[in-house]
């Protein structure tokens, strides 16, 4: 789909490097992603023989080297496809060898069967192929009615500044928003996965540990009371003084929450913004009433 109106481009595009990509994204981080999905399996295959290879492309639990890859990734994806899904020679692709090393390895993952799980996934893609998103309101609209929560005023107004939009589906990511702008694009990456009907990928990880660890520390509490009473998101600086403690300190307790997955980062320039993920407390709650009604087995 691509429809052009009122000099906004709009389109909805998949990429199977992509869901790859998260793939190790989720090895690398068990804290914040499910780790038990059934593709991972090729993952995990590659990552047993090929562990240094990894780590160098994947530092686990680096949120900030992951955040700074997604950028040039799909800023290929943009310009040379979908990487796993020709035959394009790296080598000619002008970006840093750790980009190309994320690539490597997504077509070896490919080749070691992810190519049939896509075959079989891809139709769930399906269900945005008659999808029209004509304006603005609509893109809005679109993305509240999957992540299932308000966009913020702050993204809002992201979007309504967007000469062009592209979003891009990831069926292994939850419920979450991701937004980039490479090469004068916006790029919303927009997860899918509903926790409701995938509750038992989470039983074997420390997700939810981590998640009420995180929250059982004073000023971490007070961190994400002052991030969702805000409505919206908030500078570290800003907080730290709000809470009257060191912007070291609050620095400190953001990479603890977003470990967790409760909260993310977006940045302009040196200006550094964290949101609270709504959807991760929304999972959190879920969880927690599933163990009072009996209903999950953990």
């Amino acid at each position: 789909m691509f429809i052009k109106r009122s000099n906004v481009r709009i389109k909805i595009q998949e990429y199977a490097t992509m869901e790859i990509f998260m793939g190790f994204v989720a090895i690398q981080n068990p804290g914040i992603f499910p780790s038990d999905c059934d593709y991972l399996k090729y993952h995990k295959e590659y990552k047993i023989n090929n562990s240094d290879v990894l780590k160098y492309a994947f530092p686990e639990e680096d949120l900030d080297s992951i955040e700074e890859q997604i950028e040039p990734i799909i800023k290929i994806f943009l310009e040379h496809g979908d990487i796993v899904l020709n035959d394009k020679d790296l080598n000619e692709i002008n970006t840093s060898n750790q980009i190309k090393s994320i690539m490597e390895i997504a077509r070896s993952v490919w080749e070691l069967g992810f190519s049939k799980y896509w075959t079989k996934i891809k139709k769930r893609y399906d269900r945005w192929d008659n999808v029209e998103i004509n304006n603005i309101d609509q893109v809005i609209r679109f993305l509240e009615g999957q992540c299932k929560q308000k966009i913020s005023l702050e993204h809002q107004l992201i979007i309504e500044n967007a000469k062009s939009i592209i979003l891009i589906p990831l069926l292994f990511l939850d419920t979450q928003l991701g937004f980039n702008n490479v090469n004068d694009n916006l790029i919303i990456l927009f997860g899918t996965r509903n926790i409701r009907d995938n509750l038992s990928a989470y039983e074997n990880n420390d997700l939810y540990v981590r998640c009420l660890a995180a929250l059982g520390e004073k000023n971490r509490l007070a961190i994400m009371k002052k991030l969702l009473l805000n409505g919206g998101s908030i500078e570290g600086i800003e907080l730290a003084s709000q809470l009257n403690i060191t912007p070291a300190t609050v620095s400190h307790h953001f990479t603890i929450l977003r470990q967790a997955g409760l909260v993310s980062r977006s940045k302009s320039g040196r200006i550094v913004r964290f949101s609270p993920e709504i959807s991760r407390l929304q999972e959190l709650v879920f969880f927690l009433n599933s163990m009072n009604k009996g209903e999950n087995n953990v």
